[in-house]
């Protein structure tokens, strides 16, 4: 019972001293300029005078890390959302909150379902402490201040308090479990003795700030996607072999950034035709 008392009061103030240690910067933040995404969830994330919202105008990520924040809202929050605002909501912070196509585009293969053989190579630290429960690319969707990046470590120790001490799939925990260094490294540096969560923040914090040249450029000419046409596509199908054909990208016009997919091909041992209709939002 003492352990499981002492473990609350951890948290407890752990959170209290992220909580306090979290405020933002006068210069940083990303105003939120949706009145849908202020009135549903501004009841838990504070906006200011510039229209920022806790949380959310300090951190950028894919629509796929976005979707999986929704998601957890709604199902660990109790947060009330139909359908038609959960996509609204989602298609925003995608555009507003998002990715540059330059930052994207090193892991592309995790929202394409590609499977790879990827190694991190920028940090193999950061990459063992993430990598033990989910991809390195989930993280490298990210992009968040400082304060934030501390934010998501208590909110893994809060959810999941097993992630200190117990290393996952060969990784390591988000505490020291391994240990201690004594002597230099191979460049001669002292032993770097650090828990692996603070190296990672570290880490983090300097490879994937919320402010990128990659960012600014892009958001900056933004432009809406033109993808209506006649598409060539070539590709496999699992028991069937290669496919040739075309795909019809049609804009919806009852509804911006929505397209109605109509894909025709054929399978060429065989012959066989396929036609495969859908939608998808940019």
């Amino acid at each position: 019972m003492l352990k499981r008392i002492g473990w609350l009061l951890m948290v407890i103030c752990g959170s209290v001293t992220a909580t306090a240690a979290a405020q933002p910067a006068q210069d940083e933040g990303i105003p939120v300029q949706s009145e849908l995404v202020r009135s549903r969830c501004g009841s838990c994330h504070k906006v200011d005078d510039k229209m920022r919202m806790s949380r959310i105008s300090y951190r950028r990520a894919s629509p796929e890390n976005w979707e999986k924040t929704i998601k957890r809202m709604v199902s660990l929050n109790h947060v009330n959302l139909d359908p038609a605002d959960a996509r609204n909501i989602l298609k925003y912070l995608a555009d507003h909150n998002g990715l540059a196509p330059d930052e994207v585009r090193p892991i592309a293969f995790e929202a394409e379902h590609r499977v790879i053989e990827y190694t991190y190579t920028p940090d193999k630290d950061t990459s063992d402490t993430c990598s033990s429960c989910h991809t390195i690319a989930r993280v490298m969707s990210e992009r968040r201040t400082k304060e934030e990046w501390g934010l998501l470590v208590s909110m893994h120790r809060g959810y999941y308090p097993l992630v200190d001490n117990q290393p996952m799939n060969g990784g390591q925990g988000f505490r020291r479990t391994r240990p201690t260094q004594t002597e230099p490294g191979a460049d001669g540096r002292p032993p770097d003795n650090r828990h692996p969560m603070d190296k990672a923040l570290e880490h983090l914090t300097k490879t994937y700030p919320l402010d990128t040249a990659a960012w600014a450029a892009w958001s900056a000419s933004m432009q809406p996607a033109k993808l209506a046409g006649r598409w060539a596509v070539s590709g496999y199908q699992t028991g069937k072999g290669a496919i040739v054909g075309q795909v019809v990208v049609s804009a919806d016009p009852n509804a911006p950034d929505s397209f109605n997919v109509d894909t025709r091909y054929t399978v060429t041992r065989t012959g066989e035709t396929f036609s495969r209709a859908g939608k998808a939002i940019i």
